[in-house]
């Protein structure tokens, strides 16, 4: 029976787990752009989005469930996961019992169950099965899918017209988040690229696969630069640095992922400093290094007089939203009468000035952050409290957990990351398509610091429920069901 139930596993969604948390939503999204029902927020797409994530989450759950029955994990893997999760439904239950059923909690629960979740259990089932060399395979197949999504992006880029409905978003996609959409199937196909593997696609294996793939790369990195998102110009670039350095080290592909990083990071260079189309939004990058040379960080124009407010941002209550409030631009109220008393609970004229305040730029959300935790450097402003007082998160994990937790929280999720990460490189760094997929999370390290959201940051529960599942096959054997124990020891023996 479970020789019956591994097949039945691996062969319907087995290998689909894995890379579908990191582009499930994104896929939903483009599919129902095809379908014309992206153009607006439409109860179609939203059930179609609210499905496909629920049983997204309800597979992935089984597939938790099915690596700690079939893969046999130790009690060293299963202690550390499990300190994950707590930390993750802590933080969500104390952010609960000193804020309420804000909408900011309710979003966040909801993105940590159906997305972060999700992520997590396929880390884990992905480490206990071993699907490091078919996730890239699958990957690179699933990103035909977005392929027309990127030519029509590029299309219209390129010639500045606007078939994507508004502004540079695709449908209800923004820009941000199709570049984002792109990023995933662009590394899969790098890889690939490197390893020449055969490309099969509708049963038939092609002849010429590398040219394919050189042809998809392209129109990705390009799609990309067109969107003008700088914070995947950064997570590739460093994707690029750190293979280059990885197959130095290991003697592997050296010079093609020379020749392609190069070639890439070249025309990422060209689009910026030389001449890119109008429709291009290089000139978001642009903007950003001419606010570096002058020694500021800024990514979005904001009142200059929100610097001189910072301090009396940090000051003020925490307990409600004081900056970035929706209704900051409405028209103020008519003055009071003269004799008129002033209510109780008003706010003062120092408040109001403070609501006011719209902050835009991730150098004064970084600041923001820093001041908080110096306020409170122990245990920090509570889970989601910065969210509940600024109406955005820091753009920073790293910032966002230190300034929200404090060194209390602060030092032993670092403590459990740097577990995973010796984990990789103990346990896989000597193997390739590990070592690959380290690389590719790489990526989105880097996004967890410009973009992401700490309590639901989906690629980071992803690495550590694969990092911290990751089996130390010199020294214990987790048997893929279905393999008898005599390949299990020649497995062993391999290693």
């Amino acid at each position: 029976m479970d020789r019956i139930l591994s097949k039945v596993w691996n062969s319907c969604y087995g290998k689909y787990l894995l890379p579908l948390c990191f582009c499930v939503e994104n896929l939903i999204n483009v599919a129902c752009y095809y379908l014309g029902l992206a153009f607006q927020d439409n109860i179609a797409r939203q059930a179609a989005f609210i499905i496909g994530n629920v049983l997204f989450t309800l597979i992935a759950f089984s597939a938790l469930l099915s690596a700690l029955r079939f893969g046999q994990m130790k009690l060293r893997s299963l202690l550390p996961l499990g300190a994950v999760l707590l930390f993750f439904i802590g933080c969500h239950i104390r952010a609960l019992m000193s804020f309420g059923f804000t909408g900011i909690w309710i979003h966040s629960a909801g993105q940590f169950a159906f997305f972060a979740f999700p992520a997590f259990c396929a880390g884990v089932y992905a480490a206990a099965k071993r699907q490091e060399s078919s996730f890239f395979d699958t990957l690179e197949h699933l990103g035909l899918f977005a392929a027309p999504a990127a030519l029509i992006y590029f299309n219209g880029s390129l010639f500045n017209c606007n078939p994507f409905n508004w502004g540079r978003d695709l449908g209800i996609l923004s820009y941000m988040t199709f570049s984002y959409t792109l990023m995933p199937f662009l590394l899969a196909m790098v890889f690939q690229f490197l390893e020449g593997k055969p490309f099969s696609l509708f049963g038939r294996t092609l002849k010429h696969p590398q040219r394919l793939r050189g042809i998809l790369i392209a129109l990705f990195w390009i799609a990309i630069i067109a969107a003008g998102t700088r914070g995947t110009y950064f997570c590739v670039v460093g994707f690029c640095i750190c293979l280059v350095l990885s197959s130095y080290l290991h003697r592997e592909s050296r010079q093609k992922s020379a020749i392609l990083s190069t070639a890439m990071t070249f025309v990422l260079c060209f689009n910026i400093f030389v001449y890119a189309p109008q429709g291009f939004g290089t000139w978001r990058m642009t903007n950003f290094l001419q606010g570096l040379s002058k020694g500021e960080l800024v990514t979005t124009k904001e009142d200059p007089e929100v610097s001189d407010k910072i301090d009396d941002l940090v000051k003020a209550d925490g307990s409600q939203q004081i900056a970035n409030r929706p209704d900051a631009s409405a028209e103020p109220d008519a003055p009071a009468e003269p004799d008129a008393p002033a209510e109780p609970d008003a706010p003062s004229q120092e408040d109001s000035m403070l609501e006011n305040i719209q902050i835009r730029s991730r150098g004064t959300l970084y600041k923001l952050a820093l001041k908080e935790f110096q306020k409170s450097p122990l245990t920090g402003m509570g889970p989601m409290g910065y969210t509940v007082k600024y109406g955005m998160y820091p753009h920073n994990i790293l910032l966002e957990l230190l300034c929200e937790t404090g060194v209390a929280g602060f030092v032993p999720f670092m403590l459990l990351i740097l577990w995973a990460i010796m984990n990789l490189l103990r346990f896989g760094w000597k193997q390739k398509y590990v070592r690959y997929f380290f690389l590719f999370l790489i990526a989105y390290m880097v996004q967890a610091n410009i973009s992401g959201g700490l309590w639901y940051f989906s690629p980071l529960l992803c690495a550590l429920g694969y990092g911290l599942a990751l089996p130390n096959e010199k020294r214990e054997t987790v048997p893929v069901p279905g393999t008898s124990e005599k390949d299990a020891a020649a497995s062993t023996n391999r290693a």
